[in-house]
């Protein structure tokens, strides 16, 4: 039966597929960074959801994407076009979608204001118990993340891992929770995000860790990159998964440069310069003998 939450294609645009805002992609492991460049906001897209985005840019109708998304998971027809018809009722949500229209049109139509997200909505705790919860520490101030179940653990930790530390009192407190199609961010037992895409949870997380552990920065952007510094410049090496990426920071890092981070690499406005986010180096199997050299052990 078809969920009547989600909101059909025709409802929200027509017989006409919609069109992405100004916007700017970037990958990110096997799915997307969208810069919203209207909204000012950074998106997170995951495998599927990126795949998606790509067919809207390309032009391709409702149809065709539904049948693509099908062949390639091996799922039914009805169960891809639900999932992409839930994708755009989010990004419709957030103003990264509008009617597709002509450019004299889109000329005259001014830019939607960013939406508001829901920060001082209270949350009740009852009867959600944390599958587990750790404290974390990426500059000077420690935050404390609750996972209340071990998929969601298992999503975010492992990149966080060695920057787990002992627990301790913290101003910032955050949960992620799961319940039905929906993933919940809350910050101090207040929602601060709400999607049916985990990876859009994983980028508000992502901003939230950053504004707090750098709170004077300006943001331009997230890389998909690695990056490594001599104390006084970075070099930051933007690449596609699979193409190295990884293998040359760990090489450059045994040879002395500092480690600045393999997959998310933060840049300011003003410079632009790379801000340090060392999640774990993700090493393929293929990287194994490169580096044995350096990495004996």
């Amino acid at each position: 039966m078809p969920d009547s939450s989600i909101p059909s294609p025709d409802s929200l645009f027509g017989s006409q597929s919609p069109r992405p805002i100004r916007h700017t992609a970037h990958a990110l492991e096997d799915g997307l960074v969208v810069v919203d460049h209207e909204n000012d906001q950074l998106i997170v897209l995951n495998s599927s959801a990126g795949l998606v985005w790509q067919w809207l840019v390309e032009g391709a109708d409702f149809e065709l994407m539904a049948d693509r998304m099908a062949a390639i998971f091996d799922i039914p027809t009805a169960v891809a076009a639900r999932d992409i018809a839930a994708a755009y009722a989010v990004w419709t949500e957030n103003g990264l979608l509008r009617e597709s229209i002509s450019d004299s049109r889109l000329s005259a139509m001014p830019t939607r204001a960013p939406r508001q997200v829901p920060s001082e909505t209270q949350v009740t705790p009852e009867g959600c118990f944390p599958y587990s919860e750790k404290t974390y520490l990426l500059s000077t101030e420690p935050f404390r993340l609750r996972y209340q179940t071990q998929d969601l653990e298992s999503i975010f930790h492992p990149l966080m891992a060695h920057l787990e530390i002992a627990d301790r009192i913290t101003r910032w407190d955050y949960e992620l929770r799961a319940g039905g199609r929906e993933y919940v961010l809350l910050r101090n037992r207040k929602e601060m995000h709400r999607d049916t895409l985990i990876g859009l949870i994983q980028g508000r997380l992502v901003m939230e860790v950053l504004q707090i552990s750098y709170p004077n920065k300006e943001w331009l952007a997230v890389a998909h990159a690695g990056a490594v510094s001599d104390h006084r410049r970075a070099v930051v090496m933007p690449a596609r998964s699979g193409s190295g990426k990884s293998t040359l920071t760990a090489a450059l890092v045994h040879s002395g440069l500092s480690y600045f981070g393999d997959d998310i690499i933060p840049l300011t406005r003003k410079g632009p310069l790379a801000v340090s986010f060392p999640t774990r180096i993700g090493l393929k199997e293929g990287s194994w003998p490169v580096l044995a050299a350096y990495y004996p052990s």
